[in-house]
């Protein structure tokens, strides 16, 4: 897994010679994608990070974001979804009972 892995980051580094970014981020402020940011980091990638905004990050994940892109030096792109809207597609996803309630925002990502 190990060999595998060293091989594909060098293709993705080798791929985004003489571009700003080599690859694409998500970060939410969660314990996973934190840890991964600083697993990038480590394997000298150069990623665009990218915060979705929906209207339910905590304090504490906002706190997180800032603080793992500044200890990497990433570059932050927040997209701030218009609340009115989410609130009014997860109160149709509750109203019509569908069972994966994270749809909405899934879908936003």
């Amino acid at each position: 897994g190990a060999q595998r892995w060293t091989a594909i980051a060098s293709q993705i580094r080798l791929a985004g010679r003489g571009q700003e970014y080599d690859c694409i981020l998500g970060l939410s402020g969660g314990v996973d994608s934190s840890y991964l940011a600083l697993k990038i980091k480590d394997w000298g990638l150069r990623p665009l990070v990218v915060h979705v905004d929906a209207g339910w990050n905590s304090e504490l994940a906002v706190a997180n974001v800032e603080k793992i892109v500044k200890h990497c030096n990433f570059d932050l792109h927040t997209h701030v979804v218009d609340w009115e809207e989410m609130r009014d597609l997860h109160l149709a996803y509750l109203k019509a009972g569908v069972a994966s309630q994270d749809v909405p925002q899934a879908h936003v990502l």
